[in-house]
């Protein structure tokens, strides 16, 4: 699958307690979270009630960008499990 290099917003929603994570990729930002926000696609952030935006941004991304950018969430739990001992 060839994804364009185009404008895409990457952000990462949790839930209330900060305690479950999700990065997404998506070409329309504002209509992402009002998906999320009201649990309109039945998946993962609906299952753990996430709908709080702890981080956006939006500019060109590459498609290795995009690869790395779904690595994120293990790299941050890597880094809160070794802090935490």
């Amino acid at each position: 699958m060839s994804i364009p290099n185009r404008q895409y917003s990457v952000y990462i929603v949790t839930n209330v307690n900060n305690k479950i994570l999700y990065t997404g990729v998506t070409s329309n930002l504002e209509h992402r979270s009002y998906e999320h926000k009201n649990k309109l696609l039945k998946g993962f952030t609906a299952k753990y009630n996430l709908n709080k935006y702890e981080y956006r941004i939006q500019r060109f991304v590459t498609r290795l960008e995009i690869k790395n950018i779904y690595c994120l969430p293990r790299l941050l739990r890597r880094l809160s499990l070794a802090s935490s001992r």
